[in-house]
């Protein structure tokens, strides 16, 4: 997990906090006020809630604040302790969270470093993002179209407490960068504050088998 918390930290300034865990080992116990969320969990489901409540704890105190919980809303979207924002991401086999003082949002994801299944690709992509996809290689194109998965969850996560709107794959058109570590994310229509044609940056990284595509919005 070294490796992968040095890439998390590069994806957001040093003024942010960042915490990685695995959600396959053992975690500390939830604070009291987090456990009401996890009834009826499935196993699987309560190790990732745990690991990633942990990495956050872990963020927390990288910018030296005290540990407070975090709860669940009924969206299921993490209710940040007052004066705190932040993100939670997982897979399989990591957890990842940022946590900042600031008024911005930030958005973080997370994925295996693999190509998308071929039957996710028309559902999560746009028209104009295939078409980039069926001018790239056709061995490149799976593990693209992961990065345009991952690059939109980060973009949702981080707009979302600002709009408070849930949307398909299709509102968001991602342009990834010439050197595949950046990109730019366009909203289709509009979504709360943010306009139709509105432009998004993010950051790529990768390390230990993951990708991960972080989000740091302005307050609107």
């Amino acid at each position: 997990m070294a490796d992968l918390q040095v890439v998390m930290r590069g994806l957001f300034p040093a003024s942010m906090g960042v915490g990685v865990t695995d959600p396959t080992a053992e975690q500390p116990d939830l604070m009291a006020a987090e456990m009401a969320a996890t009834e009826g969990m499935v196993p699987k489901r309560l190790r990732e809630f745990s690991a990633g409540r942990y990495a956050a704890r872990l963020a927390m105190k990288a910018i030296g604040q005290s540990v407070r919980p975090i709860l669940m809303g009924a969206d299921r979207a993490p209710i940040w302790p007052v004066g705190l924002r932040g993100s939670i991401a997982h897979c399989d086999s990591a957890c990842v969270a940022v946590v900042t003082l600031s008024d911005e949002t930030v958005g973080v994801d997370i994925e295996p470093d693999l190509p998308l299944e071929a039957d996710l690709i028309e559902v999560i992509t746009t028209v104009d993002e295939r078409e980039r996809l069926q001018a790239r290689p056709i061995a490149e194109r799976g593990l693209l179209a992961r990065k345009l998965f991952c690059a939109k969850e980060a973009v949702y996560k981080a707009q979302y407490p600002i709009s408070k709107e849930m949307f398909d794959f299709h509102t968001l058109n991602i342009r990834l960068s010439a050197s595949m570590g950046e990109f730019q994310a366009v909203f289709s229509r509009n979504v709360g504050p943010f306009r139709a044609d509105q432009m998004v940056h993010g950051q790529f990284g990768a390390a230990a088998g993951f990708m991960l595509a972080g989000v740091i919005l302005e307050p609107v």
